[in-house]
């Protein structure tokens, strides 16, 4: 959450309801969640009430001081431990309320009209009852893999039918190809590892879909297909190489164009905004193409999916080799 910085210490108060402190919001608790919050606004020691100092058994490995209530008490700014994403917790109620403000932190402001308007919704939602169960991200990004695998081998099969089963698949894989990383954030399980497997998993089922699509029509589309998958992997490659040499290996969105300015942040370089522009360059975003993806299958023209993908591999395989050229002159 953006909050401002507080002072170094501080009395975290949940007044007559110290039990709803031990309350879980998508699977931590709710003091969990308070403590972590404080020590992103830089506060170094934490007071607690009796009750929940007892509760806090292991959340001091936070980087935090926490004491029981002390004579100096009174003298501290105090925090209201049951207020949280702007919903006041002191029931099952408002817990369910504050859960969903939660969950709304997922989203982005640099997220897509893909996202924006149509996976974020239930991606969210997906994510909500992932929390309530003893999986992972990791396992998440898997099963996608799987579905996305599932997918491409429908496509490839060919037939309306298989056409709009691999349209059902590709669309659920993207839904939780985005509840992965929700799901990394609210349970405070993002890693390393997570963001290369995710990254690897997405170009993968990406160009294996698009070749699958061509196999499926047979013909001049299958090495349509192979062509459009090869220039993807070249760009996927040299993104790769890019941010390993920045020292952010995995993490694609820090690749930067030549063009584009190293200080500026993501929120800034994927902000979407309403103009032609920005709804050209939509379209090389996957949430947007993947989502084109489904609806061209599901919609029985795996022509204009397939063209779309070809497209797509000619834009990046072009800027690629743009990009390279002009850095190897700098």
């Amino acid at each position: 959450m953006s909050e401002p910085s507080l002072a170094a210490a501080v009395l975290l108060d949940f007044g007559d309801r110290p039990e709803v402190a031990r309350m879980k919001l998508a699977g931590v608790t709710l003091l969990e969640r308070q403590l972590r919050d404080l020590h992103q606004r830089g506060v170094a020691r934490v007071s607690l009430q009796r009750e929940v100092a007892a509760w806090s058994t292991g959340l001091s490995a936070l980087g935090l001081e926490l004491h029981e209530l002390g004579p100096d008490a009174e003298t501290l700014p105090r925090v209201d431990g049951t207020r949280f994403c702007g919903v006041t917790v002191r029931d099952l109620p408002s817990r369910g309320v504050a859960e969903w403000a939660l969950m709304q932190t997922g989203r982005r402001s640099y997220d897509g009209p893909g996202d924006r308007f149509v996976i974020r919704p239930l991606s969210l939602r997906v994510t909500r009852l992932l929390t309530r169960l003893p999986v992972r991200p990791n396992h998440i990004t898997f099963v996608s893999l799987l579905v996305g695998l599932t997918a491409c081998a429908f496509a490839a099969g060919g037939g309306l039918t298989g056409l709009r089963l691999a349209g059902g698949f590709i669309f659920l894989q993207v839904v939780l190809d985005s509840s992965d990383g929700e799901l990394a954030r609210v349970r405070f399980m993002g890693s390393r590892l997570g963001m290369w497997f995710d990254n690897l998993c997405d170009d993968l089922i990406d160009n294996l879909f698009i070749v699958s699509v061509g196999a499926g029509l047979g013909g001049a589309w299958f090495l349509l297909g192979l062509g459009a998958a090869a220039l993807r992997l070249a760009h996927a490659l040299i993104v790769y190489r890019d941010v390993a040499r920045a020292g952010t290996p995995g993490d694609v969105l820090a690749f930067h164009w030549w063009f584009e300015r190293q200080a500026v942040d993501n929120t800034e370089r994927f902000a979407f905004r309403q103009s032609p522009l920005a709804a050209v360059r939509a379209i090389g975003r996957r949430d947007l193409y993947v989502l084109l993806f489904a609806v061209g299958c599901l919609a029985g023209f795996p022509a204009g999916v397939l063209l779309l993908g070809v497209g797509l591999g000619l834009a990046y395989g072009t800027m690629t080799a743009l990009h390279v050229a002009n850095v190897s002159l700098r």
